[in-house]
């Protein structure tokens, strides 16, 4: 977005107009009002008090009183080619009732943050576009639902709903990292409870598990190399980071892989431990064909940009066959018509570590 029209300006004051009206939003713990200065990435195309709109999209400036503390920064309310389109009314309503709900219900903690009000729930999202629709989407677990108690959440929710053309293509193809992030919304981790966090990944389509599990294993390597993942993750991240590779086609870093863990059992105890447990409660033959590499020290000699390496074979393997294997399931992936029914989700005990 470089330039907006008179329509658009006259759209997001009056959008202004209704926010300042809506806020502030109160509760026993929390006071979220809209905040005084403006700070953008880039230049500002529009700006009326709190509300601005710039290049990446329009924004809400806001700062919450919460246990005598005040955090501050801005809400994304819209994307660029979303600003002008006749929903963005009953959209923007149904997230300031979300909010209030949220603040009215808070307990004490820093989920206030602007960064996780920051949800960027497509407009598309919902088949009627009313503010009731929007506040109950909002309130789901995948967006701000998560952090509600349970009885309060929108209840009917599949275990995935496609996601919504807009919301991850990009110039026609499936845009990898608004994949990722539509995925992981759905799989609702709490990184506490092993069994938990398993059932709620098997929960999932087939296909959306490959990409959860893609997800996780391709921001640990990128973030700490593949000796932090198979030191620090949860055995199961692991499984499945590894049937997630052979799934795409990346055999090469599978092996890589397998090479790790083999050589991780005897270099980190708590690695051990952890998969010792795993192999008795969930799976006896978990790498059992895997050969351990004699010439292997440690498992962060596989790291690196050589050839081969894990930062290689990330770009060079992993990029190439994630793409193809999102063309090829971009059916089960995507809804490119009209929002889907919805239907009560089923929750499932899973035994696991």
């Amino acid at each position: 977005m470089n330039e907006l029209s008179a329509g658009d300006r006259a759209s997001l004051s009056s959008m202004a107009s209704a926010l300042r009206a809506a806020f502030p939003l109160e509760g026993a713990w929390v006071r979220l009002e809209l905040g005084p200065d403006v700070e953008a990435r880039g230049e500002v195309l529009w700006s009326d008090g709190p509300l601005f709109a710039e290049r990446y999209g329009v924004w809400l400036a806001v700062r919450a009183h919460e246990a005598g503390k005040e955090l501050v920064g801005n809400l994304f309310v819209l994307r660029p080619e979303e600003l002008g389109d006749p929903r963005c009314e009953a959209y923007v309503e149904g997230l300031v009732l979300a909010l209030r709900t949220l603040v009215s219900q808070a307990l004490l903690s820093e989920r206030f943050l602007p960064v996780h009000l920051d949800q960027r729930m497509p407009l598309d999202v919902v088949p009627v576009p009313v503010a009731a629709r929007y506040r109950s989407a909002f309130l789901e677990a995948k967006w701000l639902g998560r952090f509600l108690p349970e009885n309060l959440r929108t209840p009917s929710e599949e275990a995935y709903e496609r996601a919504p053309a807009s919301a991850v293509l990009r110039d026609g193809e499936i845009d990898v990292s608004a994949m990722f992030l539509w995925v992981h919304r759905h799989a609702e981790l709490g990184f506490e409870d092993a069994r938990r966090d398993l059932a709620q990944i098997e929960a999932l389509p087939a296909v959306a598990q490959t990409l959860h599990y893609l997800f996780v294993f391709d921001g640990a390597v990128n973030n700490g190399g593949i000796a932090s993942f198979v030191s620090q993750y949860a055995v199961f991240q692991i499984v499945g980071a590894h049937r997630a590779l052979r799934e795409i086609g990346a055999v090469r870093f599978a092996e890589l892989l397998e090479k790790a863990v083999s050589v991780a059992a005897g270099e980190y105890p708590s690695f051990k431990a952890r998969e010792d447990r795993y192999r008795r409660e969930k799976d006896k033959s978990w790498r059992a064909s895997f050969a351990r590499d004699p010439s292997l020290a440690s498992s962060s000699d596989l790291d690196g940009h050589e050839g081969g390496r894990s930062f290689e074979l990330l770009e060079s393997e992993v990029g190439p066959k994630l793409r193809e294997y999102l063309r090829a399931h971009r059916g089960e992936l995507v809804r490119e018509g009209k929002p889907e029914p919805r239907v009560v989700r089923r929750k499932r005990e899973t035994k696991l570590e």
